[in-house]
C-alpha cells in the first residue's frame, strides 16, 4: 500500500527534525568567549526536546515510556520536597527532560533521508578537526574549543587541553570523548558497509579511522578499554571486504608490520615511557575507576551523604559538599533512587526495542549504557541525549540500505 503525499511529507517533517535536534547537541556552544555558561546547556536541552516533541503529531511517539516519565519526574519532584540538602537548582531537572523526550521518539517511523549522512559527515569533519587540531596544536582548533566548548569547569579545560592536549573536541572531558568517539567510530564502519557509492565509503571509513587513532590519545581508562575491541573491529571490518583469497595475505600482513613493530620497540626508551604513562594512568587515584570508587576521592562526599542519610535521594538540590555526575551512584541513585534508575533502564529498552529491528542491536546498545553508567551517566549528558535519535536513524540506515542490497543480490 502507497503511503499518501501527506504522509511522506509528515515522515520528511520528522527526520528532518531529529536531524536537527542532534545537530544542535553535538555544535551548540557551551561557552561564549571562553567563558563558560551554563545557561548555554539549558538552552540546548529545552531546544533540542521542543523539537523532539515536535515529532510526537499524530501519535508518533512511544506510549509505554511516557507513564515511566511521569513516574520519574513524581520521583523528581517527592525527592527535592524530602531533601535535607539546603539550595535548589531548577536546572538540573532539563537534562532529564530532554532524556524522557529522547525515550519518547518514534524513529522507526521516520524516513531515511540524505540529510542524516550529511549530518553525520558533518559531525566527522568538525569533531575530528577539532581532535586533531587539538593533538597538533592548531590555532584555530585550539580557538574554537577555547571560545566555545569549554565546560563543567575551566581546571577540566586547562588540564585536558593546556597541560595534555587531549583531543576531547566538544565533549569537554576525555571519559565522554572516549565513549563517544568510540559510538561514531562503530556508526561510521556500520555505514560504510552500505553506502551507495566508493567515495561514500571511503569517507565512512576514513572518518572510522580518525575516531579510531583519536581514542588512544585520550589518555584515561575508559579510551584504553576501549581501543582494544575498536582496533579489533576494525581489521575485522577491513578483512571481511577483501575477497577470500586476500583475505589470508592481508591478515599475514597485518601480523607481520605488529611483530615487526613489537621487536623494534621491545626494550626502547619510548616503549618504556608508554609503559610508565599507562600504569600511572591507570593507577591514578584521581581519575579512572579509582577516582570513583575508591575511598577519599571526589565523590567521598557523596557516598557519606547517601550512608548518612539512608540513601535518600536529593531529587533537584545539591549542597557543596556532594558531588554529582561521574557515576550512576552520583547521578541516578543519589538524584532519583535505585528504582528511579530501573525506571530510566526499562525507558531505554522499550526505546530500543521499539525503534532498532534486530536484537543484536539493541542488546549492544543496551550493555553499552549501562557499562558507561560504571565511569559516566552518557544519557544525562545533553550533547549524548539529544544526538541519540540521529544516532539510531542512521543505524536503521545502514540496515534498511543492507536488507535492500541483499534483496537485488537474490533477485
Amino acid at each position: 500500500m502507497k503511503q499518501s503525499a501527506g504522509s511522506v511529507r509528515n515522515g520528511q517533517y520528522r527526520s528532518m527534525l531529529i536531524v536537527a535536534a542532534g545537530m544542535i547537541s553535538i555544535l551548540f556552544p557551551s561557552s561564549l568567549g571562553g567563558v563558560i555558561e551554563p545557561k548555554l546547556m539549558l538552552s540546548l536541552c529545552a531546544l533540542a526536546s521542543t523539537i523532539l516533541m515536535l515529532t510526537f503529531e499524530r501519535g508518533r511517539w512511544i506510549m509505554p515510556n511516557a507513564i515511566a516519565a511521569l513516574a520519574v519526574l513524581a520521583l523528581f519532584a517527592l525527592f527535592t520536597a524530602t531533601s535535607p540538602l539546603p539550595d535548589l537548582a531548577i536546572g538540573g531537572l532539563l537534562p532529564y527532560v530532554l532524556l524522557l523526550t529522547v525515550l519518547l521518539v518514534d524513529v522507526r517511523h521516520a524516513p531515511q533521508t540524505r540529510w542524516a549522512t550529511r549530518a553525520l559527515l558533518a559531525v566527522n569533519a568538525f569533531v575530528l578537526f577539532l581532535g586533531f587540531g587539538t593533538v597538533a596544536g592548531n590555532g584555530l582548533a585550539l580557538h574554537i574549543i577555547e571560545s566555545y566548548y569549554k565546560e563543567f569547569a575551566e581546571e577540566l579545560f586547562e588540564s585536558m587541553i593546556l597541560w595534555y592536549s587531549k583531543p576531547v573536541s566538544v565533549f569537554a572531558s576525555h571519559s565522554i570523548a572516549a565513549l563517544a568517539y568510540f559510538a561514531l567510530f562503530c556508526l561510521n564502519l556500520r555505514i560504510a558497509r552500505s553506502a551507495g557509492t566508493a567515495s561514500a565509503q571511503a569517507l565512512y571509513r576514513l572518518s572510522a579511522l580518525g575516531y579510531l587513532v583519536l581514542i588512544p590519545l585520550l589518555t584515561s581508562n575508559t579510551a584504553f578499554a576501549l581501543f582494544v575491541p575498536a582496533l579489533g573491529l576494525f581489521v575485522s571490518h577491513f578483512l571481511g571486504a577483501l575477497k577470500p583469497a586476500h583475505r589470508g595475505c592481508a591478515l599475514a600482513a597485518v601480523l607481520l608490520v605488529s611483530m615487526v613493530g613489537a621487536a623494534a620497540a621491545i626494550g626502547s626508551d619510548e616503549l618504556q615511557a608508554v609503559g610508565t604513562s599507562l600504569v600511572a594512568i591507570v593507577s591514578n587515584e584521581g581519575g579512572g575507576f579509582l577516582g570513583r570508587y575508591s575511598h577519599g576521592t571526589r565523590l567521598q562526599g557523596t557516598y557519606d551523604y547517601l550512608v548518612a542519610h539512608n540513601f535518600l535521594p536529593i531529587g533537584i538540590t545539591y549542597s557543596t559538599s556532594v558531588a554529582l555526575g561521574d557515576n550512576l551512584i552520583a547521578e541516578y541513585i543519589l538524584k532519583i533512587s535505585v528504582l528511579g534508575y530501573a525506571l530510566i533502564l526499562m525507558m531505554l529498552w522499550v526505546w530500543l526495542r521499539h525503534n532498532l529491528p534486530d536484537r543484536a542491536s539493541r542488546s549492544l546498545f543496551f550493555l553499552f549504557f549501562l557499562v558507561a553508567d560504571l565511569g559516566y551517566p552518557l544519557l544525562t549528558y545533553h550533547r549524548v541525549a539529544g544526538f541519540l535519535p540521529l544516532f539510531a536513524l542512521l543505524w536503521l540506515m545502514s540496515v534498511g540500505s543492507r536488507t535492500s542490497k541483499d534483496v537485488v543480490a537474490h533477485q
